[in-house]
């Protein structure tokens, strides 16, 4: 295999700048925006990763999700009109990270495309890639438990946060009552919507308000069960939102619920409370403890993101925090807002069916539907919910 060879790290960043592949399709670096570099084909525009220029070399990093096509392939793919002009490639998944060098990767690498694309790419096998379990060796004990806890791009993005003295307090607070009562979720699953959802994946964010508190359902998520595992007959708000779901995007059809929402997060969905501990058996008692502060540093860092996302407030709390963030940070992502699920299962007829009154009830609101038509205007792949 042939490559450009430029001489400085000025001149790979000025190649960068207007990349245009085989196919005459440009490619667009944009330093200004993280760093991230996107595929333009006609009207559409879709991000492929990060360029970061360095002093002395150019790396590209992207989020992979490690049940894509190198399962079936045994190799990553790499873009060929990027990797002309990068020194290093990184790609993060939810468990691993993955590096090799340009050299690598074309010395062992070969061309390869789908039938349907007609995106020029090197297929390297995964046996050339230095693979890391998350969190090495190299940072501090701290580093690694949180970059295990949240996953490496979130743990970049929050990083001024989560090594903050007030989350060591927060953290610190929690610990101490979990000494005196049982708090949910369990202390492992307090950032799993981070780790399921890394923030370069993220395509939408729901909020939540804080766990649930009657039984052991809470599992990190927002609104999902632990295990798919329902206790007692009592309805939450997870079953008001599959019945729009259902009438929303299934024509009251759909069959195969499964109430751990990890399938959601892993496609992009973002399931974030705003409170993310609770004591067994009391709703909103770790309200004053601080949690609110971090979430909403976690909700401007998305907004605040360029790739367009689509964000469901849900509530009277969740609807003011919208307008406060939309009032400070201007954005091209759809905010939909709307009557919280739980409000609906005080809204039965005399049979004991939830009544839909939208835009009174939640029932109504459409906002999974919107949500894929925006996705899609946006060239981001629809959420099967």
């Amino acid at each position: 295999m042939t490559e450009v060879k430029l001489s400085s790290i000025t001149e790979k960043l000025d190649a960068l700048l207007n990349l245009v592949d085989e196919q005459g399709r440009r490619l667009i670096y944009r330093p200004e925006d993280e760093g991230k570099i996107y595929l333009k084909e006609g009207d559409e525009l879709r991000c492929l990763g990060r360029i970061i220029v360095g002093t002395k070399n150019v790396l590209y990093s992207k989020f992979e999700d490690e049940s894509n096509i190198f399962r079936k392939t045994e190799a990553w793919s790499i873009n060929y009109a990027i990797l002309k002009y990068v020194d290093h490639i990184h790609y993060e998944t939810r468990t691993h990270d993955y590096s090799i060098s340009k050299e690598v990767a074309l010395e062992h690498g070969q061309f390869f495309h789908f039938i349907e694309s007609t995106e020029k790419k090197v297929y390297t096998p995964i046996k050339y890639w230095n693979k890391f379990h998350k969190g090495g060796a190299d940072v501090l004990p701290k580093e690694t438990r949180l970059q295990q806890l949240f996953g490496t791009s979130w743990y970049e993005k929050l990083k001024p946060a989560l090594l903050s003295s007030y989350m060591d307090q927060l953290a610190r607070r929690v610990y101490l009552r979990r000494q005196e009562v049982t708090v949910y979720p369990a202390q492992d699953d307090v950032f799993r919507a981070f780790k399921h959802c890394p923030f370069f994946h993220t395509k939408v964010v729901i909020v939540g308000q804080d766990p649930y508190y009657s039984d052991d359902t809470a599992d990190g998520l927002a609104f999902s069960y632990k295990n798919g595992r329902k206790h007692g007959e009592k309805m939450k708000s997870l079953e008001v939102i599959f019945q729009e779901v259902e009438h929303n995007c299934y024509e009251g059809l759909h069959a195969g619920i499964n109430f751990d929402l990890t399938d959601w997060a892993k496609q992009g969905v973002f399931l974030l409370n705003t409170i993310l501990t609770v004591d067994k058996g009391y709703a909103l008692s770790h309200m004053d403890y601080g949690w609110q502060r971090f979430t909403t540093f976690v909700l401007e860092s998305l907004f605040l993101d360029e790739t367009p996302k689509v964000f469901m407030f849900w509530g009277k709390e969740a609807k003011a925090l919208a307008s406060e963030l939309e009032a400070r940070i201007p954005h091209k992502h759809l905010v939909l807002r709307g009557v919280h699920p739980a409000a609906d299962l005080h809204n039965k007829d005399i049979y004991g069916n939830l009544v839909k009154d939208y835009p009174k009830t939640f029932l109504g609101c459409q906002h999974f539907r919107k949500a894929n038509e925006f996705l899609v205007r946006n060239s981001r792949r629809e959420i099967i919910w």
